[in-house]
């Protein structure tokens, strides 16, 4: 992963308050890769987590 992309999202991630996205989304990221996932389910688990 980009460290400079990671650290603008850690940084989205705080402004907007968003705990569990900033925890979780590395994560999230490389099983996503893993499993060949689509985007919108990507955005879905890492939304579920947050909810």
């Amino acid at each position: 992963m980009d460290t400079k992309r990671n650290e603008t999202i850690i940084q989205y991630s705080k402004e907007l308050r968003l705990p569990a996205f900033r925890r979780d989304f590395k994560e999230l990221c490389q099983e996503a890769t893993k499993q060949q996932m689509e985007y919108e389910v990507f955005l879905l688990q890492l939304m579920e987590r947050e909810y």
